[in-house]
């Protein structure tokens, strides 16, 4: 891959940066960091393309990410460093699959489980506030997402699907990734 090719991947994953970054200045919480985890997870799948092929990849396709992978090695020196557990491609897959996400809760109550299915970040606009819920009731609840700021400790974690992304890790990788950028 040329560097002119290159530089066009970088590009976009400088236009998914400022995007990530300007996700967070709404009013709109939920809104706000889905938008940020849609951005940083398209930058995860620019820089570390997916190079294992399924039933639908050419021969080309595969060649293309490839050589992408390879051409982002050489750019970034610290480029296993910069592959990190918090740039997961699970959670662009949980954003992108989201309805199959449901399906799944819905089948655990189907065949009985005594849970209750509830996205969290629908309070904020369209239910009930989730302390005011009855103890034994929120003991069996299974967050789809759920937000967990904590502003005395620094703490942004994002939560989806029981599993935890650190919001604020991300941010410094992102700028990583931009002061990186700007001065090569």
């Amino acid at each position: 891959m040329n560097r002119q090719h290159l530089d066009l991947y970088i590009e976009q994953v400088c236009l998914e940066i400022d995007g990530a970054e300007r996700s967070l200045n709404g009013s709109e919480i939920y809104s706000n960091y889905h938008h940020f985890l849609v951005h940083v997870s398209n930058i995860y799948k620019l820089i570390f393309p997916n190079i294992n092929k399924t039933k639908y990849d050419t021969d080309e396709t595969m060649g293309i990410r490839k050589r992408r992978r390879s051409a982002f090695q050489e750019y970034f020196c610290d480029y296993k460093d910069m592959n990190i557990s918090i740039l997961k491609n699970d959670l662009r897959d949980h954003l992108e699959h989201f309805d199959e996400r449901l399906d799944k809760f819905v089948l655990l109550e189907e065949q009985g489980k005594d849970i209750s299915i509830i996205d969290k970040n629908c309070f904020q606009n369209c239910g009930p506030n989730p302390i005011q819920i009855d103890k034994e009731i929120r003991e069996k609840q299974f967050y789809v997402r759920q937000l967990i700021i904590d502003e005395d400790s620094d703490t942004e974690i994002y939560q989806f699907y029981d599993q935890d992304y650190d919001i604020n890790a991300m941010r410094k990788m992102l700028k990583k990734f931009k002061e990186y950028v700007e001065i090569h």
